[in-house]
């Protein structure tokens, strides 16, 4: 057994940073009235992480990297801990549900751009697209759209409660400290400053790219 750095900083900030912001977003949604304005602003908050995401994706650290994402891996089906093969970061079904989970969030946001409930709240993209596109992004963003994050939204929570209370891996805890305890050896993620430095500047052009597109 050996415990390793397999999470780096800035993507455990990233991913609770996304937590907060869709929980929140969905509460300021439910609420309404004056509650509409915060709901627009977590909603460039996301959009900013989601950026942000994609580039770490391909510059972060080791198993933040979307190349070290086993989507395509063959899985054996065991019940022997022993048998059953081991993966750092994320296994195969947790890399297709967080992309499915990054996808559905990202046409959520992106949608909310142009959607119009034509009573007082408009996306800053609305006056500049057609109408009916305006239409079928507000049925989406206020339909099926949020029932499908919803949906990813429990099926990983219930995919959590699975690993924490049968297969006994503290993902949670993984994902604040950053290290996980591994049956053998494996990369290291790196965690140094001028890789948080990165991961910092990052998110400063991921804020100016959404500001820049909203305003």
């Amino acid at each position: 057994m050996t415990e390793q750095r397999i999470w780096d900083l800035p993507l455990r900030v990233f991913h609770w940073s996304l937590a907060l912001s869709v929980i929140l977003a969905v509460i300021t949604a439910r609420t309404g009235g004056n509650a509409m304005e915060w709901h627009m602003r977590l909603g460039y908050a996301v959009l900013t992480l989601l950026f942000w995401r994609l580039a770490w994706g391909f510059v972060g650290g080791h198993w933040s990297r979307f190349a070290a994402w086993p989507l395509w891996a063959r899985v054996r089906r065991s019940a022997s801990a022993e048998s059953r093969p081991e993966f750092p970061g994320h296994s195969p079904r947790g890399a297709w549900a967080s992309a499915g989970l990054l996808v559905l969030v990202g046409l959520q946001a992106l949608t909310g751009l142009v959607a119009d409930d034509e009573i007082a709240t408009a996306g800053p993209w609305a006056a500049g697209v057609d109408a009916q596109w305006s239409a079928l992004a507000t049925n989406y963003h206020h339909g099926l759209g949020q029932w499908l994050v919803l949906g990813m939204i429990a099926l990983h929570l219930l995919a959590l409660s699975y690993y924490t209370w049968v297969r006994r891996e503290a993902l949670v805890a993984a994902m604040v400290h950053g290290r996980k305890v591994l049956r053998r050896a494996a990369p290291d993620s790196g965690d140094g400053a001028k890789l948080r430095a990165l991961g910092l500047l990052l998110g400063l052009c991921s804020l100016a790219m959404v500001l820049l597109l909203v305003s």
